[in-house]
This record gives C-alpha cells, structure tokens and sequence, in this order.
C-alpha cells in the first residue's frame, strides 16, 4: 500500500536540526500502544519536543495544535503523556476539557489503550470517579482535573494539556493559566493547548493562535485548516485534512456535510474560524413553530430583554395552548429607556402573575425602576436560565413551542449560538451578528409560563 503524501500545514514552527528531540522517543511509545504515528503527529511530536542545547529543558514552553475534527488529537497526546511518565521521575501530568467528564471519558479510552499494551505492566490505573490516575513505577502520575483557576494551586507539574481550548473564553483562559503557569516554576514543564478552530467567544485560544502565526518564541504552534474563502464542502476538506489516507473516512466527512450547519461543518471539519457558534436553531425548525394566533386577554405572562449593547430591547409575552406554550413580540425598540413604562402599561392590561428577566442581564437599572413601580418581576438565575434555554430549543423541534412572526424575532432566532454555563449553556448575546434580545425575551417569557411563582393562598378568618 502506498502512503498518500502528507497534506502540509498552514503554519507550522520549523524544526531546528540542531537540537535533539525526544519526538522519536514518542513515537516509540504510540506503536507500544498500537498507534503509528500519521505524518502531521510526527511532525508536531517531532519540534514540540525539542530540547535545548544549553540547558537540557524543553525549547518550547508551550505547545499549540489547531487540527480538524477527527484527525487524531488524543492519538498524539496520549504517547506523550505515557511517554512523559516513563521517563521522568515524580512526574504530574494533567488533562482536562471544557467538561471534567469530557476529560475523564478521554482518560477511560486511554486506560484501555494502556491494558491492551506490553505497557500494562509498568503501572496502576485508578478509575474511580473523582480520583483517576495512571500511578507509573517512576513516581510519576497522570490525572485529570476540571478546568477552573483552583484546580492546580500548590502542584509542581511537569505536562498540562487543555483539550477543546475553543470552549474557552478570556476569563476562562486565564482562569487556566493562573493555575498552570505557577506549577512551572520549579519544574521544566509544558502547557499543551489543542483544538478545533473556535469561534468569535473563543479568545483565550484565538490570543495563541495570533500569536502562534506570528512566530512567538518558545511557543510551538501547528494549525492544519482550509484556506480562509471560499466554500467549505467535502472536497475542500479532502484537500487538507491531515489524516486523509490514515484514519479518514470520506463517507463520514460527506454525512457531516449533509447534516450540518455550513458555519458548524467549516469550523469542525475544516478547522475555519466562524464569527459566531454554528446555528443553533434549523431554519426548517423555526418555520415550522410559525403561527397567528390570537392573544388572548387572560393567561398571559411576560419576560423582557437588553441587547448586550444596549441597542434594543424586547418585551415578549407567553401564554399557554392545547399543544404548549406560544410566545409573542408584545414590544420591541431601540435603546431601552422605555421598557419599564411599556411593562407597567402591558401590566395593567394584562395582569401578569410574573415578568421574566435575566437577572445577570445587560441594564439592571430596567429592574430596579421595575420593581420600585410595584411590577411583578420574576428573575431568573443562571440555572434556571440555562434550563429556559434548553427547553425553548427542544419546545420548536418537538412542537410544543411555537411563536407569532416578528421581524425582530427571525433575526435573532437566526443569529442565535451557544455560550457554556458550567455543564450546561445559554443563549449567547456576545458575538452574535445581531440583537438576540427577542429570542432570549421569549424564551423567558416561554418558561415563566410553565413555571409561575406560587400564589400564596389567601389568609382564612375564623
């Protein structure tokens, strides 16, 4: 069988001949766990691990791969971690992802790799939840940790690697890197940052990637993606995905096609920056949750919201139907100096038993003017934010959500993508290319519905 030739990467760290690399080495350890090493993995392995001529330690502190989905990320960093463990004493390697259970279902794969090797004998595996390790006869260990700025406070490590980085935004980002720069203070260790290509909340990877192109030392950086124009199809993948005559498979590439988003299949398969998250609402599922309906003069609650920037705001009412909930533009303008007199004007027509608000939402000032004015405000926390997001989405696929058409809302329901909150997400308001308050309005307003504050019954007089 003859290899393909090797699709070359968009910008890659060139590697010093003159310094020796434990790449190699890694290599070694891949075919170990019965995994060769494809082209692109060499190369990575092959620069990342270089080490300086006069000190001995590491010629890059930090290490940043941007491949395409399914190119074989965790093919390369699992020889490394294994490698790492062997070879240096005491050693404490790290793992982790946008979730702690992402980076434990790594880890089990990676267990199993290790009982299936000759490599079985030379350490222990600890799997229970919430202290997994591999424990090498060296001293060293490997774990995993949930991403947060406490997670490596007062450990001395000698490999950190953050898988899915795109799922970070800045203050995340930070919050990583407050809790592994200082565990490299006494150790020559290294700081690992792989993905995908993100999206515009990604900036704590986008900061490395800038600079990554722009040849920072000491930071190795390889990105393999499609060119920046033109369509993102099958083809174009073809053309530049790393593993192509490896591990690739044409059909799935062809099935993702079909099934995607253009935004979402550019980003994970052709490794392409997007402007905002992939759509998370289908154009075919929002048409079908259009209806005109007449609102009712009874039953109705309310929820309102600011765009980010104070641009517009929405007031959006909810009321209940045989098959669900049906949600409505009741008020939407520009800025939103307005929206607590057009409240009280709805109120006193409606009599809502609760309006709806993010109380973390841009402008809470709306809030306070609201609630000295006597109206009945219902906030809504960040978990129960998260829950109203999830149920509107899964509302329009399954039928049970359905809405009056209002310019404002198309536009937003179009703009709509994803930001994670802990395990869960919400809508995003930043990065968004256009106001998504009507959306986030009526998805208040849905849930307010659904779930009205108890009325405390009136007092009985004996």
């Amino acid at each position: 069988m003859i290899s393909p030739p090797p699709r070359l990467p968009r910008y890659a760290t060139p590697r010093d001949p003159t310094r020796p690399t434990l790449g190699p080495a890694v290599a070694k350890v891949a075919r170990a766990l019965g995994r060769q090493l494809m082209p692109w993995q060499t190369q990575v392995a092959d620069t990342a691990l270089e080490l300086d001529t006069d000190t001995g330690e590491w010629a890059y502190g930090v290490v940043v791969v941007t491949v395409p989905r399914q190119a074989g990320k965790t093919t390369l960093t699992h020889p490394v971690v294994v490698h790492r463990g062997l070879t240096v004493p005491d050693a404490r390697t790290w793992y982790t992802a946008q979730r702690r259970q992402d980076a434990r279902d790594v880890f089990m794969d990676g267990a199993k790799l290790l009982r299936r090797s000759p490599l079985r004998t030379r350490l222990k595996i600890r799997e229970s939840n919430g202290s997994e390790a591999y424990n090498w006869p060296t001293g060293a260990q490997h774990g995993i940790f949930a991403p947060g700025e406490d997670a490596l406070h007062g450990k001395t490590n000698a490999l950190v690697i953050v898988d899915e980085a795109w799922w970070f935004d800045a203050l995340r980002g930070a919050a990583l890197e407050q809790s592994i720069f200082p565990t490299f203070a006494t150790v020559a260790g290294q700081l690992w940052i792989v993905s995908t290509a993100g999206t515009a909340e990604s900036e704590w990877l986008r900061g490395y990637v800038d600079r990554g192109r722009a040849g920072t030392p000491r930071l190795a950086y390889f990105e393999w993606s499609v060119p920046d124009t033109g369509p993102v199809d099958p083809d174009t993948v073809w053309a530049h995905h790393p593993a192509v005559g490896y591990t690739l498979r044409r059909q799935a590439v062809e099935d993702a096609y079909r099934q995607m988003e253009p935004a979402g299949f550019a980003r994970a398969w052709g490794n392409r920056w997007t402007t905002t998250t992939e759509t998370v609402i289908a154009g075919p599922v929002w048409s079908a949750g259009s209806r005109l309906v007449e609102l009712p003069t009874s039953g109705v609650v309310m929820a309102y919201d600011i765009a980010v920037d104070g641009t517009d705001a929405t007031v959006a009412a909810a009321w209940s139907t045989p098959t669900g909930v049906h949600v409505e533009v009741a008020a939407h303008g520009a800025g939103y100096s307005w929206v607590p007199g057009r409240l009280a004007d709805l109120t006193a027509r409606w009599s809502p038993p609760a309006i709806g608000h993010d109380a973390r939402g841009p402008a809470p000032d709306v809030a306070d003017t609201a609630g000295k004015a006597g109206l009945p405000l219902s906030p809504f926390g960040g978990r129960e934010y998260a829950a109203a997001c999830a149920a509107f989405l899964s509302g329009l696929e399954n039928g049970t959500v359905t809405y009056t058409p209002h310019e404002a809302l198309d536009a937003a329901a179009a703009a709509a993508s994803r930001r994670p909150l802990g395990d869960a997400w919400v809508w995003a308001r930043r990065g968004a290319p256009a106001s998504i308050s009507a959306l986030v309005a009526a998805t208040l307003a849905a849930w307010t519905t659904t779930h009205q504050p108890t009325q405390a019954p009136p007092p009985t007089i004996w």
